[in-house]
């Protein structure tokens, strides 16, 4: 399982805090940064559950903030939707 944080973490120095913290309490979880992202993401990983909870409350113990990002699909118009209509055939 994945799960996908945003966070306002700026310094690698303070995302290898966070990550050797997650690491040590959850050593079964695997933290990485990926600090050029816009939204500071906080990536774990593990074989089983993750407790976004946990993990929340462990970032904002250390003086930082975090939130879990959601998968939001786009959602796009189909061509009826907008307007277009099917082509007609005329048979001769």
């Amino acid at each position: 399982m994945v799960e996908v944080f945003k966070t306002n973490i700026s310094k690698q120095s303070q995302a290898n805090l966070i990550t050797a913290s997650i690491e040590r309490t959850l050593p079964d979880h695997r933290a990485s940064f990926d600090l050029e992202d816009c939204d500071k993401v906080l990536r774990i990983k593990c074989d089983g559950e993750i407790c976004a909870e946990r993990i929340l409350k462990l970032i904002k113990d250390l003086g930082y903030e975090a939130e879990v990002l959601t998968d939001e699909l786009n959602y796009f118009p189909s061509m009826m939707e907008l307007g277009f209509q099917p082509f007609e055939t005329s048979e001769s």
